[in-house]
């Protein structure tokens, strides 16, 4: 239960990081249009933890946590094709609320068959634990996923700039200096400070790399969710199959 809990948190951080990232930095998003892009998994998600406890009386519990586990990866599979540049909101929306309610239809059942499977006399030390879980979950999320971001991102702007054929190998040596000693440039913000301090050539340069390396970090980021994915739908084979006993352990 706490394996797949903390898996689980892992990859809803992770996308919450990561999304908002990419389409405030890349895709020229402001806060609010983030948040409206988001709406659809907060509400699908909210929608799924609420309504998606009963079912577990006509199908087992583990059933219903593959399917929302299903259900996050395809999400995540058709958000990859949709991230570009030029995405719009109604084009997140379906991905979007797939995976939102994947991820509630799995919450909903890992948090009630983790908390059922104790005694009562527990069930505070147990919701302790769980709530323990998450925030290692939260915190592993971070770093990991945060991580590989950015060492995408920068990355991919090197390679893109290495390949560069409209300025000269001294000035394409001189940027990857300065990208190497840039302590953050991954916002619009902090983009457009570092490319002011260049020449118009390698403004010009910068400016086509910067899109490309966002976009294949993004995409790199959401297929690494999706291994976490593979692997929250690998241990979930074994939760038990059918009603957790109070006294079951």
């Amino acid at each position: 239960f706490f394996n797949d809990t903390a898996t689980t948190e892992i990859y809803t951080l992770s996308l919450h990081d990561a999304l908002p990232i990419f389409l405030q930095s890349g895709a020229g998003y402001t806060a609010f249009e983030t948040g409206v892009a988001m709406l659809p998994f907060s509400i699908a998600t909210f929608v799924a933890s609420i309504f998606t406890t009963g079912w577990r009386r006509i199908v087992s519990p583990r059933a219903l946590v593959q399917a929302g586990i299903v259900l996050m990866g395809v999400g995540l599979l058709v958000l990859v094709s949709q991230t570009t540049i030029d995405v719009t909101i109604v084009q997140l929306a379906a991905p979007m609320t797939v995976i939102g309610f994947g991820l509630g239809l799995v919450m909903a059942q890992l948090i009630e068959m983790t908390l059922s499977a104790v005694e009562a006399t527990d069930s505070a030390a147990a919701s302790g634990v769980l709530n323990a879980t998450m925030m290692l979950g939260y915190s592993f999320g971070t770093a990991i996923v945060g991580t590989y971001l950015l060492r995408q991102f920068y990355g991919g702007v090197i390679d893109g700039v290495l390949g560069g054929t409209n300025v000269s190998a001294d000035e394409r040596n001189t940027l990857v200096e300065a990208l190497e000693q840039a302590a953050e440039t991954a916002t619009q913000e902090t983009q457009q400070n570092f490319l002011t301090q260049l020449s118009p050539e390698q403004r010009e340069l910068l400016a086509s790399v910067f899109e490309t390396a966002t976009v294949q970090a993004q995409r790199g980021t959401l297929l690494l969710l999706t291994l976490f994915v593979g692997f929250l739908l690998l241990t979930s084979t074994l939760l038990p199959s059918g009603e957790v006993d109070e006294r079951d352990t």
